[in-house]
């Protein structure tokens, strides 16, 4: 187990280089002070557990239909989406995309993102309760992003696309109670990093959580919430626009200790935050020096359409 700890960053009081220097250091941080009423979060836990307990039937209602951005309902096995919760899934989550931004697919017929179709009729609230976490997680993370260029002397000219114009998702993963063990060495989730700027995210506290790698160090370390805790994660996006200088952060999800699976059932909320899926990102001229030539530009919505649509063509920029 790491003996390295996850530094904790207070909005209120500590300052923007504080907050970059903790994601600069150790690719990811804590964050608190952040102004998240708790009762905006209870109240999206409690409907999301609600929809979650529907029937299969209720929940296919609002499943992804197969084509375009991920979105609705959808159970999965692995990294693959599945048709139902069968004995292989591993968990199942609702997606919501940005309410008012650029479609990934552009072609003929695709369906748009400046609505979102795939509300369910059940529990009552369920809307009210997910669009609020969702507008206070993009008020958040447009913040992060302001106060991160501010330190890296990233390009003004470039804020508009990473903030007023931003793409996000809002995700609940309800992670499934293991009612058999699982076989040795598997995981919930592999190790991955995240395709966007920055994911905001919460979990509770059921066994078999979140771990991170951090940078230059070997061994995976839990992420443990304390009340009020946000956790902030650089993706390959804002990786790229820093040339690197902020790294994306590696995580898993590893199963719950043996004899503990019956009670494994776990939610974790997570604000995937983007740029403009229009944009190509080309890494900024702050962020050059001899010890870290310029990567390659990457189009935002090129990345994103590659994980959706081909995942194991799936690319990992700072592994």
């Amino acid at each position: 187990m790491s003996t390295r700890t996850i530094p904790r960053v207070n909005l209120q009081t500590d300052s923007p280089e504080d907050l970059t220097d903790a994601l600069v250091g150790a690719s990811c941080a804590f964050v608190t002070g952040h102004s998240l009423p708790a009762e905006v979060r209870d109240d999206l836990l409690d409907v999301s557990r609600a929809f979650f307990d529907l029937s299969g039937a209720e929940k296919s209602k609002v499943r992804w239909p197969g084509d375009g951005i991920w979105r609705g309902w959808q159970a999965l096995a692995g990294n693959r989406v599945v048709e139902d919760l069968t004995a292989s899934a591993v968990l199942e989550r609702f997606e919501l995309p940005s309410r008012a931004n650029t479609p990934l697919d552009r072609s003929p017929g695709s369906p748009g993102f400046d609505h979102f179709d795939l509300w369910p009729g059940r529990p009552e609230g369920f809307a009210a309760a997910w669009t609020r976490y969702h507008d206070s997680l993009a008020a958040l993370s447009n913040r992060i992003i302001h106060s991160i260029s501010a330190v890296l002397k990233l390009p003004t000219s470039e804020l508009g696309k990473w903030c007023e114009q931003h793409h996000g998702n809002l995700v609940v993963n309800n992670y499934l109670p293991q009612l058999e063990e699982p076989p040795e060495g598997t995981l919930r989730q592999r190790a991955h990093t995240d395709l966007g700027g920055l994911t905001v995210l919460w979990a509770d506290d059921a066994p078999g959580g979140l771990e991170v790698r951090l940078p230059n160090h070997d061994e995976w370390t839990p992420v443990e919430f304390r009340d009020g805790d946000l956790l902030v994660q650089p993706g390959d996006m804002l990786a790229r626009w820093t040339n690197g200088v902020l790294r994306a952060n590696i995580h898993r999800v590893v199963n719950p200790p043996r004899g503990l699976g019956a009670l494994s059932r776990r939610l974790s909320v997570v604000y995937f935050h983007y740029p403009d899926l229009d944009t190509t990102i080309v890494p900024a001229d702050s962020c050059i020096s001899t010890d870290c030539p310029r990567l390659p530009s990457m189009h935002a919505g090129e990345h994103l359409r590659r994980a959706v649509h081909d995942p194991k063509r799936r690319t990992y920029p700072q592994l």
